[in-house]
């Protein structure tokens, strides 16, 4: 018989004993195979430690476990019908992820009975598993197996068991919601963060083209959308919409220094859009005035655009500056933040 995925497990009082909650301090036998299980504090569901298990010939040999001088089972008196609840985390082994067989062994009056078999090809989560079955009166106990796998390329495999109940289920209401995959929740915010280490450039009187080569140390794409790995081409130093959407909106934070040459100088950064586009347009960013020459900080600069038309979305955008005195730029980067529509 197979567990299944569940959505959440049983609310009934558990038949087993509080040791089978796996919060005791305690090291399991291995009774077949070549592994160790313990309770661990490494990963838990609910309260202070779960069920480690390491197969470390898992290529080779199942390993069964079981807690020697431990009750890990009831007694019945009578018929009933009996819900079996547990969950699994299976982590990442080795930066791969590696699906396991497990079985839930029931043995009735110390003889086998009835096995419950799972697969956990989930990771880095826990998962609830469960299923019904009516038991008559008997004393039943419970060990563990982790599958072995002949196809592995790894051969110590670890995994996390917690939650382990066995409940009455006096109203006979089965098991609970079968699982479904959750509904997941749809990014509507990714930020990419382009630190730049090229030094300052030089402004003669042709507007130039502001570069950011992504190298600088505080560069941060972690947090952008799903599937876009990136908004701007450092080879090329252009901006690339063409996996956004119409409506999107795009907002910019640049962060440059000025030097200015020239009292009461004006001085400008804006974006060339639709570069090679039949009808390529500009949209200016930020305008500064400052009354005397020298470094000037400017921090924060914020601008924003959107997606309306096909040019913007498919063609190149390049961020310029010009000025009406010479002066040097030094971009230190900026922050791209996309909001979806």
């Amino acid at each position: 018989m197979d567990a299944i995925k569940i959505n959440t497990g049983f609310n009934n009082p558990n038949l087993l004993n509080y040791f089978m909650t796996f919060n005791d301090v305690f090291s399991w036998s291995v009774t077949s195979g070549t592994g160790l299980a313990s309770h661990s504090t490494e990963q838990k569901a609910t309260g202070e430690r779960s069920l480690k298990i390491t197969n470390s010939a898992y290529i080779e040999e199942n390993l069964v476990i079981n807690a020697t001088g431990k009750n890990t089972g009831f007694t019945l008196t009578n018929t009933k019908q009996i819900c079996l609840s547990f969950s699994a985390y299976n982590p990442t082994q080795s930066a791969t992820d590696v699906t396991q067989s497990l079985t839930i062994n029931l043995f009735k009056d110390a003889s086998p009975f009835q096995t419950f078999n799972f697969t956990v090809d989930e990771f880095n989560k826990w998962v609830s598993y469960g299923q019904v079955l009516t038991l008559d009166a008997g004393v039943y106990s419970v060990t563990i197996t982790q599958n072995r796998d002949l196809a592995s390329l790894i051969n110590s495999v670890s995994i996390y068991l917690d939650n382990f109940i066995f409940s009455d289920d006096k109203e006979l209401l089965g098991l609970p919601t079968q699982y479904t995959e959750p509904i997941k929740t749809p990014e509507y915010v990714g930020t990419y963060d382009y630190n730049n280490s090229n030094g300052a450039i030089s402004f003669t009187g042709t507007p130039i083209k502001l570069l950011n080569n992504g190298l600088g140390v505080f560069t941060d794409k972690v947090y952008g959308l799903t599937g876009v790995a990136d908004l701007y081409n450092t080879t090329t130093n252009q901006f690339d919409f063409s996996s956004l959407n119409y409506g999107d909106k795009i907002d910019f934070r640049y962060d440059y220094i000025l030097t200015t040459s020239s009292v009461n100088q004006e001085s400008r950064i804006y974006l060339n859009l639709a570069i090679g586009s039949t009808t390529p347009y500009s949209i200016n960013q930020n305008t500064s005035f400052f009354k005397t020459a020298g470094s000037h900080d400017l921090s924060g600069v914020t601008s924003f655009i959107y997606i309306g038309n096909p040019e913007t979305l498919n063609f190149p955008t390049e961020l310029y500056f010009t000025s009406d005195a010479n002066a040097t730029v030094e971009l230190n980067g900026f922050v791209i933040s996309v909001t979806k529509r």
